[in-house]
């Protein structure tokens, strides 16, 4: 297991600036770079980083805080700078073409780790100010990283699991990149643009008054940057386009039943939404998983 000291964070946005501050708390020296000097500044006077990153070569690992096309690039610039024995992780919303090329780095780069990761955390934001001045120290308490061990290469899960465990993550979730991108599309993806579609009704700009905890919960995420999602949903439009097709299909059933007044079928399609509701919930507290 290396001996990890020194981290370095490209893209200093609320995850890159939150993961800087979780892991400067728990004693890791965080350097960081942003393309944007103000940023970099901003993270330098919150304590997300101790200085700029200057050396690639002196970092014992680096997590690549950017969009999934940014990553890309960032990964063939930055991986050759990189020591032998440092491990390269990224935090992409999809990971199949990310793992694609990590494993490809890895045959080009053998002296080198990499784990894709996705720590699953974030507050609201439209993206029309800067990231890191979302950034929290405590945002990955108590959440769940999924990471992505790339061509078998358990050293970099280790150090995924050692920086994550730091920052005081609930447990680690260990999937393929397939499965990740298959089950984000549900989990995540999905819930933003039912949010989106949800609050695209005049009653939203009146609902003071008439509203409690479920206008909140539905409405929460549809605030969001919108350009980096769209890069998201697009990127994994396969996944994406079959569970909206299912939300649509679901949703024209009690569509029916309430046009039919059929009151029988409506009770029995809300009663199947309750035993999915509990399925879903009894399967998370048997399998939850520890770092």
């Amino acid at each position: 297991m290396a001996d990890i000291k020194t981290v370095g964070i490209v893209g200093l946005g609320m995850i890159g600036g939150s993961l800087g501050l979780g892991l400067s708390g728990a004693g890791y020296c965080a350097l960081g770079y942003d393309i944007d000097d103000e940023v970099q500044n901003i993270a330098l006077e919150k304590g997300c980083i101790c200085a700029p990153i200057s050396d690639f070569s002196a970092l014992d690992a680096l997590i690549i805080a950017l969009t999934e096309g940014n990553t890309l690039s960032a990964l063939e610039k930055y991986v050759p700078q990189m020591k032998a024995g440092a491990t390269v992780l990224d935090i992409c919303g999809n990971k199949r073409a990310v793992a694609g090329c990590m494993q490809a780095l890895r045959q080009e780069y053998p002296q080198i780790h990499f784990v894709g990761t996705h720590p699953m955390a974030g507050r609201e934001t439209d993206g029309k100010s800067f990231g890191i001045l979302k950034a929290t120290r405590r945002l990955f308490e108590d959440a769940y990283a999924v990471v992505v061990p790339i061509a078998g290469d358990e050293e970099g899960v280790a150090v995924a699991r050692e920086l994550y465990g730091a920052l005081g993550v609930r447990g680690v979730k260990l999937a393929s990149a397939e499965t990740h991108d298959r089950m984000i599309s549900y989990t995540s993806q999905l819930a933003h643009i039912l949010s989106s579609a949800y609050v695209k009704n005049a009653k939203a700009a009146t609902h003071q008054g008439f509203s409690a905890g479920s206008f909140l919960d539905l409405s929460r995420v549809s605030r969001l940057d919108a350009r980096m999602w769209t890069e998201l949903f697009l990127n994994n439009g396969d996944e994406l386009k079959a569970d909206i097709d299912l939300l649509i299909e679901n949703l024209a059933a009690y569509r029916d039943a309430l046009l039919g007044g059929d009151g029988e079928r409506l009770e029995r399609l809300l009663e199947e939404g309750n035993a999915y509701k509990d399925a879903a919930d009894k399967n998370a507290r048997a399998r939850r998983e520890d770092v």
